[in-house]
């Protein structure tokens, strides 16, 4: 999902060598905080976090508390905004698609209503170049309606976005997936 992160905390003025710990909160899934104080790891799920470290001198055992605060975004988020709902013969709802990295991306979006026997029905379809995200808490971001008759049935709807980063050979991805919707056509 993420990047590796690799970053070595420090805590000035105790006498080394330290021994670091998580006292209270808890990381992102996917990072470690060792013993030397290394942050290190892959983060594996998205979120804000809050935890407090403590650094320990091994030798005069003194200690000292900080507090942080990360959040984790994915690179490439994909979330309703109108939720997909059935109107007559008709689903139709809304999405946005965000870039939280720092690339541009050659992105492809689909939504489909997939029926009990696994038939297909495009929904929406866009491809277009998704500019890079202005900063880590601004997010580039592109609302894209969907709307369309699959026919009677009982559906769930896929909505998914691939983008390419063709300078670093990259590809991010992000889907979500509604309940089951049901349209009953009376002949």
């Amino acid at each position: 999902m993420g990047k590796l992160v690799m970053f070595q905390l420090r805590a000035p003025g105790l006498a080394t060598p330290l021994q670091w710990r998580i006292v209270t909160g808890q990381l992102p899934a996917g990072l470690q905080l060792d013993r030397d104080g290394y942050l290190h790891g892959i983060p594996a799920a998205t979120g804000d976090y809050a935890f407090t470290v403590e650094a320990m001198s091994v030798s005069s055992r003194a200690a000292a508390r900080r507090d942080y605060r990360v959040r984790v975004n994915r690179p490439l988020a994909v979330r309703w905004t109108r939720p997909p709902a059935v109107n007559g013969r008709e689903i139709g709802g809304e999405i946005v698609v965000a870039n939280f990295s720092e690339y541009d991306m050659d992105l492809t979006v689909i939504i489909v209503s997939v029926n009990q026997i696994g038939r297909a029905t495009t929904l929406g379809y866009q491809h277009f170049n998704f500019a890079r995200a202005a900063s880590a808490e601004r997010p580039t971001e592109q609302v894209i309606p969907f709307s369309g008759s699959p026919g009677g049935g009982v559906y769930v709807v896929h909505a998914d976005a691939v983008g390419e980063v063709r300078g670093v050979r990259a590809i991010y991805r992000d889907r979500i997936e509604s309940p089951k919707l049901s349209i009953t056509v009376v002949p």
